[in-house]
Formats: C-alpha cells, structure tokens, sequence
C-alpha cells in the first residue's frame, strides 16, 4: 500500500467501473506515456490511485473493492501490488529501474481532515497514520465548520488567528513524536497580508522542529517565506524559502525536512531553500500544536504568540526526510 512507481506504461481502463472517468484520456481506452503512480489510503483506509502525467494531467480515483494490479519493469524487476482497481493491467516497457515512492511510511501524524473523533466535551480531528495521535480542536465552533478540500473535494480546516484557535496533538511525551529527522508538510491557503508581526503557523514541537510562513518582522526579506527550523545538538537553526509563499488565498503546498545532514523547504513540490547542517534534533517532552506554537520552555508565562489564519489541508508529520522526489509526488496528491 501506498507505492508510487514511475514507469512508461500501456494501460486498459474499463470505464464502465464505478470511480473511473476517461475525461483525461483517449476513447479508446489505451494509455500510452511516462506515469507516476501514486498509492495511498484515506481517512476509511480505502485506497486511493492516482495518475500523474505530463499530457493526461492527473487521473484520480477512490475505490474500496481488492483487485490484483501486477506492473513489471526491467528483467528480473517485478511488483504485485494489491490494489482497488477494476480491469486495469499495465506491462512496462521503460529501460531504467522503477522507481518506488511510498508517502504512508514513516508517518506519525496525518490529518486529512475528513474525519473527527467527538466526545461527551472535546472533539478530536482522526490521526490516519495509525499511531492514534489524534489532535484536540482547541477555540473551533461547535458544531465545526469546515471548507472545501485543496482538490476541490473533501474537507479542510479553516483557522481565525483571533480565537487562538490550535490543535494539541496529544501532550507531547508520546515516544512517537520525538523525531531526529523528520519532514512536515501540508496544503495552507493564506488570504491577507497583514499578521501584525504574527507569523503564520503551521507546526511546532516546542523547543525541537517546526514549519511556518515568516511576516517579516524579524527582517523585510523575509516577508512570507517558508522557514523550516530545528534545535540540532542544542543550536537553533534554520532556513528560508529563496520566494515567498502565495497569500492571496491561492492552495500552496508547503514542506519542510531535516535528513541529518540537510534542512529543506519546498513550495508545491519544488526545493526553495537547503542548509547544510549535520546532527540530531532535541528530544523532549513539550507539546506539538498544529496551527500555532505552544512554547511553555521558552515562554512559561505566555506560551502561544503565533497562530495560522487561514485554511489547512492534509497535513503530515512523518520521522524521516522525504526526498525530493516524495515531496513531488505529495504535492500532486
């Protein structure tokens, strides 16, 4: 589950299955061309496929039947993948080696934002990573309002920097929250230009790595960029996107990754900004929030300063560096 393979490929779709559309490809039902296939699941952990390719643009579906997806590439070289789709059958023919993405390894948090967990008080947005860090929705309405997804379907999560609004991801002490490489990403949809020196936030674990859109306070040059941060061997450090993030309510995929060796920050899916810096990110037992910074080291008496306004989509914590080719193949989900 959750593969992605890059292949030249010939493929049959019978587009009289339910959750197949043949807008994005010839009548006659044979596709031809460089794909990148994209496996994932979803908030009810029905598989998700996608393909990706520069004369058919994009291809999605959702389907919750098993069906057997056999791809074969270079001699020697072959995949049965369980997939939900319905008479496809694709044979390679691209000489180079296939390339495998995987975009469900290594997650520990992920938020689609399809899905809530409610209680006799608090409401919790339903983690699909399968670690159970489920987030508490912290000053939302009741009963929630959600927009659109980035895609045009699903839900995203709107976020007023005047309420304060938060999502507390657990206490912080889960084991599986401290990270000595990490990546985090999502799909943020600003609309104004004034933060009264307020960033725009989009995740922090206090006192160990986060990922935020600067206002430019600290410096003009930084107006709206992307800044990807961490305590590596106890020294802040950081990195700035060389443009600045969109904020004129334009869907934007931001991401941010530590290897090691390297701070990244990418903007839909291309690199804007690596630092090369080499060691391991602090671990400890402060909170994550999603959509602020909680800072109870740095700031006891008055722990949250910056907040997100504006919306928010699949967002994805995972404790590995996605390459650069992941980040791409995340961006186009």
């Amino acid at each position: 589950m959750g593969k992605a393979t890059v292949f030249m490929m010939s493929a049959a779709v019978a587009r009289d299955r339910p959750g197949f559309s043949d807008s994005m490809f010839p009548r006659s039902g044979l596709i031809r061309g460089v794909f990148t296939m994209i496996l994932s699941t979803d908030a009810k952990n029905a598989l998700t496929f996608t393909l990706v390719s520069p004369r058919y643009r994009r291809f999605d579906a959702r389907i919750s039947q098993p069906a057997r997806c056999a791809v074969r590439a270079n001699p020697g070289w072959s995949r049965v993948c369980w997939a939900s789709i319905v008479c496809l059958a694709a044979f390679a023919t691209f000489p180079g080696p296939a390339v495998a993405i995987d975009l469900n390894a290594g997650r520990v948090v992920h938020y689609s934002f399809d899905s809530y967990i409610s209680g006799s008080v608090l409401r919790y947005v339903r983690d699909d990573s399968g670690l159970n860090n489920h987030g508490m929705l912290v000053n939302f309405n009741s009963p929630l309002i959600l927009m659109t997804g980035h895609r045009g379907n699903g839900f995203s999560l709107p976020f007023e920097r005047a309420r304060k609004q938060r999502i507390d991801v657990g206490t912080g002490t889960q084991p599986s929250l401290d990270l000595t490489r990490f990546t985090i990403a999502a799909w943020i949809r600003i609309t104004e230009s004034d933060t009264e020196e307020k960033n725009w936030e989009i995740a922090e674990k206090d006192y160990s790595y986060w990922l935020n859109v600067r206002n430019g306070h600290d410096s003009p040059s930084t107006a709206y960029r992307l800044r990807c941060g961490a305590i590596i061997n106890g020294v802040q450090r950081s990195v700035d996107s060389d443009i600045q993030v969109p904020h004129n309510g334009t869907w934007v995929h931001v991401a941010g990754t530590f290897s090691g060796s390297y701070l990244r920050v990418y903007i839909n899916g291309a690199r804007r900004g690596s630092l090369a810096v080499a060691g391991s990110v602090i671990k400890n037992d402060y909170p994550l929030a999603v959509g602020a910074n909680n800072k109870p080291f740095e700031n006891p008496e008055d722990p949250f300063h910056n907040w997100m306004n504006g919306t928010m989509d699949d967002f994805r914590l995972y404790r590995r560096a996605l390459t650069g080719e992941e980040i791409k193949a995340l961006a186009q989900l």
